[in-house]
This record gives structure tokens, C-alpha cells and sequence, in this order.
């Protein structure tokens, strides 16, 4: 039971890093900064696919969401590269916000449910 109480802090603190740091990324920043928010944001969603077990949705709302968040593992990949325009950019970020704060959000009601009962 520890280890997955453990799992559910390692998935919910990378996504609620790579929610910073795509806030962070709606400002002008150095390029390099951009290149490590790819895989930032690629580990996050990536965990959040893995946890997807654990989440209380619908079968279909959960292959819609999964859906989701490979698409944007295929959009931030940082090996092959996808160039948009800046304000595109934007969209695409606040889209991944947006996702990743759903999923941070049904993580932590799993881990508080648990903590309770």
C-alpha cells in the first residue's frame, strides 16, 4: 500500500512541475528553457498515461483522456520536433495545462479517498 501512495506523489509532482513550467513558458524565455520543458512535459504525461488506472471515469472518458495525453507526448517529443508559431504555442500550452491540472486533480482525489477510508 505504500508504494502505491509513493507512485501517486511521483506522478502528482511531476505534473504539478510541468504545470509550473508551462506557465512559466507562456512568457518569453531562453530557448534552452524550452528544450528541457519538452521533457518535462513528455516524463509528466507519460506518468499520467501509466497512472491512468487509477482514475474514476468512464471506460470511454478514460480512452478520450488517454487519448489526449499522447498527443501531447507527440507534440512536446523533443527528438522529433514540431515547430508552430509562438501564439500556437500558447494554445498548445494552455491546452496542456488545462490536462494536466484534470489529471493532478483526479490523482490527488485517489490519494486523499484513500488516505480517508
Amino acid at each position: 500500500m505504500a508504494s502505491s501512495k509513493h507512485h501517486n506523489r511521483l506522478v502528482s509532482a511531476a505534473q504539478f512541475l510541468a504545470i509550473l513550467m508551462l506557465a512559466i513558458a507562456l512568457f518569453r524565455m531562453p530557448p534552452n528553457y524550452y528544450s528541457f520543458l519538452r521533457c518535462v512535459v513528455v516524463i509528466a504525461c507519460m506518468a499520467t498515461i501509466y497512472d491512468a488506472s487509477n482514475w474514476r471515469v468512464s471506460k470511454h472518458f478514460r480512452w478520450f483522456a488517454l487519448s489526449g495525453f499522447v498527443l501531447l507526448v507527440l507534440v512536446f517529443n523533443p527528438v522529433i520536433l514540431c515547430t508552430f508559431y509562438r501564439t500556437t504555442w500558447g494554445f498548445i500550452d494552455l491546452a496542456a495545462i488545462a490536462s494536466l491540472f484534470w489529471a493532478f486533480s483526479v490523482t490527488r482525489e485517489e490519494t486523499d479517498n484513500g488516505q480517508n477510508s
